[in-house]
C-alpha cells in the first residue's frame, strides 16, 4: 500500500491518502490483515519520483523543504529498538506500528513544544 500525497507550496505534506487496495482483499486473522496493511515509506516514492524528473521544476529551496519533510515523516518507519540505535528506516510497516509511532512522535514533540 502506498502513502500518497501532496506537497503544497511551503512544502508540507497535504492530501494524504492511501493508494493500492480495492477492498477485496480476502483476510481471516489480524496477522493476515496486518501484512496487506503494509505502508511503504514515503522516502522510497519520493528517491523514485526525484529519479524519474517529478521535481525538475521546482526550486532548489522548494526541493529542499519537501525533502527535509519526507525525511521528517520517513522516521516513522523505525522499530523502537531501531530508533535507540538510530538503524535506518523500514521499507514498510504496518499501519498500526505507524500509529503507535506516530502517537509517541506527537506525545514527545509536545512536551518539546513545553518546555521552557
Amino acid at each position: 500500500m502506498e502513502l500518497a500525497y501532496d506537497f503544497d507550496k511551503n512544502g508540507n505534506i497535504v492530501n494524504v491518502r492511501f493508494e493500492g487496495l480495492d477492498g477485496r482483499e480476502r483476510v481471516t486473522s489480524l496477522k493476515q490483515a496486518l501484512t496487506v496493511l503494509q505502508v511503504r515509506n514515503p522516502a522510497a516514492a519520493f528517491t523514485e519520483n526525484v529519479k524519474s524528473g517529478l521535481y525538475d521544476h521546482v526550486s532548489d529551496e522548494e526541493y529542499e523543504r519537501m525533502l527535509h519533510t519526507v525525511e521528517a515523516v520517513s522516521l516513522l518507519w523505525r522499530y523502537k529498538e531501531d530508533q535507540q540505535e538510530d538503524k535506518s528506516t523500514q521499507l514498510s510497516m504496518n499501519a498500526l506500528m505507524l500509529l503507535a509511532n506516530a502517537i509517541e512522535t506527537i506525545g514527545r514533540q509536545h512536551v518539546e513544544l513545553q518546555e521552557p
